[in-house]
């Protein structure tokens, strides 16, 4: 139905009161009523007042993918800013031709990134969570099958088709692929419902429909049930990296909803994908939280509790999340609800409203981050390029006896910079707080606290098993019994003593430690072979940790950002499955399953502290590991470069070929400084965030009072320098000097003052 024209009444052929008084429960209408015309006039202006301001599905599809187009003209400037940075990498000698093919290989990675026309988006979640009717209800007809069990792990990939296809992938090769057309294709949904033993298995299934969301490239992930099956974990962590962004759905009656367990590792893969050198732009805005079945709780629950349990949920989340933005990110619903409106009148109830709003707002959202992480990055080349021609030009300058001076000190802060201190003491700390971790949770294991919560069970504990089911299906409801059991203990421990969360904190302190020693010692070098210290006068916001303007340093930032807290929480341990079987076998046909819970939980702790407690406490500190493991690799990289420059120094040049390499360098380098303001000017006039390796500046993060006389630190004709405070997204508030520009932007002043 067109907007504005006049709303059409909802036909019924027999309905009784109580038929009207259910759907305008259904429509959310507050009013008692008695009277069945005035119950049906109420229903009638309920749906017009729906369609007026949340209209229809179609409608909201029109509106997501409108402002996806509007986001990708800026692909266009991107493509051309990098053919101009390529064509001046050919035409100078001061880049190395494997350095040129680097820049190549990851700016086409970028731009091919950029310029895909799928946008994936991964729906995750429990089982029963209702994954599978959010998914329905978002492409308005039923394509996935509700009520599945859990030891169905098919992946489903939901995008276009001109027509209904669907393109079955079986497990291992272990039979071709078949296409389901025509009458065939809704048997597609028998593969969905198949558990894993079965030999006609799916891994993945291609679903393909005509529908304009799908058309306008946004494609459903619908991921296996998040349950207690560690290949779950793995089917879907594998997908988490292709998405442009995920929908995380709870079911909120179940305790809230969020399993620790389950929840941490997708969070944690996640966090490594936004927080990671090679994130290409996500970020902790890239996710949906959706807490499913609320209208439950608004039954059961009075309004302290209600609070309460959203309190909760927050707290959970922003816990692994420090940069949670709750009133965008977390969304209360019926998808239930939703649905019947939907199909019953056609129209979005506000539930379903509020979904695509934030859908409207994620997509675009998200490639717009990928836009600006292509934009520093190529504002990243054009200044390393720069530098470069810059020392080149430095150096040809010089005298003989000038260049040997600069060898010599250049030897001297090479020399410092290759002890990779701060490297050194993170490396040690890691090790120290492993050892301490593993000391501390070894002596926790041995309390009779512990073993009195781990083998004390209950007939309220015993798994579920049903008459006759085989040994298979006995052992893994035992093994993820005792590991579950294991997992919460432990969990509720780190929860008050804090051991991996305080430990984390005082690496995180390290690393920004380590950043900053770094900084001084490139920027050292860079001093010696620039003759200044490059962009020193450059800085919009100088607080603890200031804009690094080495450019060779902009290869480390990424992996010297801080660790952050989330690691803290214990997260589901890879323990492998117990070996209980020969236990199991002699224990199972016994009727007291209670007691064979309590021996197997004793071999159980047995065997963890003799052979798996060293490991376990070695994955809690994996990200610092491997973050520190990518330093040594930069650091490495930095040196071979430095290195090289170094003997650059002490080439014997005449003064013909310095007044060469002044004449040829010096119009390339003008000319790449004005690209890059012009890059800068126009991230800033297309809404682009300035990045910085700190953080990600954010306006309304910013606060200063210009009015305040104290509050100025000084001005000049270009500007002045105010007194302010900045918050970082899961950070304290920071004490910093905030430099305001004075005359209309353009790319010259612009580039001056950042």
């Amino acid at each position: 139905m067109k907007r504005g024209s006049k709303p059409m009444p909802v036909k019924r052929r027999s309905e009784s009161f109580l038929d009207v008084a259910e759907e305008l429960k259904l429509l959310c209408v507050k009013e008692e009523v008695t009277d069945m015309e005035r119950a049906k006039e109420l229903r009638e202006n309920r749906v017009a007042e729906l369609r007026k301001s949340n209209g229809t599905l179609e409608m909201g599809y029109k509106g997501i993918l409108d402002d996806i187009k509007q986001t990708l003209d800026r692909r266009r400037v991107l493509e051309e800013y990098y053919s101009k940075v390529k064509d001046n990498l050919q035409t100078t000698g001061a880049v190395s031709e494997t350095e040129i093919n680097d820049f190549r290989k990851e700016a086409e990675a970028c731009l091919k990134d950029l310029g895909t026309e799928r946008y994936t988006v991964l729906i995750l979640g429990e089982t029963s969570a209702g994954k599978s009717s959010l998914i329905n209800l978002l492409l308005g007809e039923c394509i996935m099958p509700t009520s599945i069990q859990q030891n169905t792990l098919t992946i489903c990939e939901i995008s276009y088709g001109a027509a209904k296809e669907a393109v079955l992938h079986f497990a291992n090769g272990r039979k071709l692929t078949r296409v389901l057309t025509g009458d065939k294709f809704y048997k597609y949904k028998d593969y969905v419902k198949k558990p894993i033993e079965d030999e006609t298995w799916c891994e993945w299934i291609e679903i393909r429909i005509p529908n304009p969301l799908l058309k306008g490239g946004v494609v459903i992930v619908d991921s296996p049930g998040i349950g207690d099956s560690k290949r779950v974990s793995e089917i879907t962590l594998k997908y988490l990296s292709r998405a442009y962004a995920f929908i995380y759905v709870i079911n909120t009656p179940n305790a809230g909803g969020l399993q620790q367990d389950r929840l941490m590792p997708i969070l944690s893969e996640w966090k490594k994908l936004y927080k990671g050198k090679d994130c290409r732009g996500i970020t902790s805005e890239s996710a949906i939280f959706v807490c499913n079945k609320w209208d439950e709780v608004e039954k059961r629950s009075n309004r302290n509790q209600k609070e309460d349990l959203e309190r909760q949920i927050i707290d959970t989340l922003r816990k692994n999340i420090p940069e949670l933005d709750e009133k965008f990110q977390i969304i209360k619903m019926s998808v239930s609800r939703a649905t019947e409106v939907k199909e019953r009148f056609e129209v979005m109830d506000d539930d379903l409203k509020s979904l695509v709003n934030r859908l409207q707002r994620l997509l675009p959202l998200c490639i717009e981050r990928k836009t600006e992480f292509f934009y520093y990055w190529i504002s990243g080349q054009l200044c390393s390029l720069s530098d470069q021609l810059k020392g080149e030009m430095q150096n040809a300058k010089r005298t003989k006896d000038e260049r040997l001076k600069a060898r010599k000190e250049l030897d001297d802060k090479l020399s410092e910079l290759k002890q990779g201190t701060p490297i050194r003491e993170i490396e040690d700390a890691i090790t120290s707080s492993v050892d301490q971790a593993q000391i501390k949770l070894a002596s926790y294991l041995q309390t009779e606290e512990f073993r009195t919560k781990f083998f004390r069970w209950t007939e309220d504990d015993v798994p579920k098993t049903e008459e006759g089911q085989n040994f298979s299906k006995m052992k893994e409801a035992f093994t993820a019994c005792i590991e579950q059991r294991f997992e919460y203990t432990l969990q509720k421990w780190e929860s008050t003593d804090n051991v991996f969360s305080q430990a984390h904190l005082e690496l995180e302190a390290l690393f920004d430690k380590g950043f900053l020693e770094f900084e001084r010692e490139i920027r050292d070098i860079d001093r010696v072979l620039v003759g200044n210290s490059p962009g020193t006068d450059v800085l919009a916001i100088r607080s603890q940790n200031e804009k690094i303007s080495s450019d060779d340093w902009r290869d480390f930032w990424p992996v010297l950002m801080s660790v952050g807290l989330a690691a803290g929480v214990l997260s589901a341990p890879v323990l492998g499955v117990l070996a209980i079987g020969k236990h199991l076998k002699d224990h199972h046909l016994k009727t007291n399953c209670c007691q064979t819970l309590k021996d197997l939980s004793a071999e159980f702790l047995e065997d963890f502290i003799t052979h798996k407690i060293r490991s376990y406490v070695q994955d809690k500190f994996n990200e610092e590991t491997n973050r520190i493991a990518s330093i040594k690799r930069c650091h490495q990289q930095l040196i071979t470069k430095y290195e090289q420059r170094c003997k650059d120094l002490t080439k014997s040049e005449d003064e013909s070929r310095e007044k060469e390499i002044l004449n040829k360098y010096r119009p390339l380098y003008t000319n790449l400084m004005s690209m890059n303001e012009n890059l800068m000017f126009d991230a800033i006039q297309n809404g682009m965030k300035v990045m910085y390796p700190s953080c990600q500046l954010e306006v309304r993060r910013l606060q200063y009072n210009e009015s305040e006389r104290e509050a100025c630190l000084g001005e000049g004709s270009f500007g002045k320098v105010l007194k302010g405070r900045y918050s970082p997204p899961g950070h304290r508030r920071k004490d910093v000097a905030v430099k305001k520009i004075r005359k209309h932007p353009d790319p010259s002043n612009v580039a001056a003052f950042l």
